[in-house]
């Protein structure tokens, strides 16, 4: 594998990884919000 293929591996798991803690915290933020709105 050479610098290129490896640069573009760890480009897309860095990706993956920010786009799951986006969604995580969003994901977050709607649940606390749902269940506040349920009172």
């Amino acid at each position: 594998m050479d610098l290129y293929e490896s640069m573009v591996f760890w480009f897309v798991k860095e990706f993956v990884k920010a786009v799951a803690g986006m969604a995580l915290i969003l994901g977050l933020i709607v649940f606390i919000r749902w269940i506040s709105d349920d009172d």
